[in-house]
């Protein structure tokens, strides 16, 4: 829809550019990251971007001596997220 509108513009204002509509995955990278970083940024005026990470399932951790069948051995297990 966007690019649909960019192109009518353009040819518009006599400009028969084509666009292209692939992404490059280093440069959304890079972009997302200075966006990110000029967002947590006191000098820069940017819109704020809030980020969520939501982890739908239980997460444990499980500690244990290695080779050790026995039930004197250390185990230790709790729930992280």
């Amino acid at each position: 829809m966007i690019k649909k509108h960019l192109e009518t513009r353009l040819k518009e204002i006599g400009k028969n550019l084509p666009l292209g509509s692939h992404l490059n995955s280093d440069e959304a990278m890079a972009f997302g990251a200075g966006y990110m970083a000029a967002n947590y940024s006191s000098s820069y005026k940017v819109p704020k971007v809030f980020m969520y990470q939501h982890v739908t399932e239980t997460v444990y951790l499980n500690v244990s001596e290695s080779n050790c069948a026995d039930e004197s051995c250390f185990k230790k297990s709790m729930v992280l997220f």
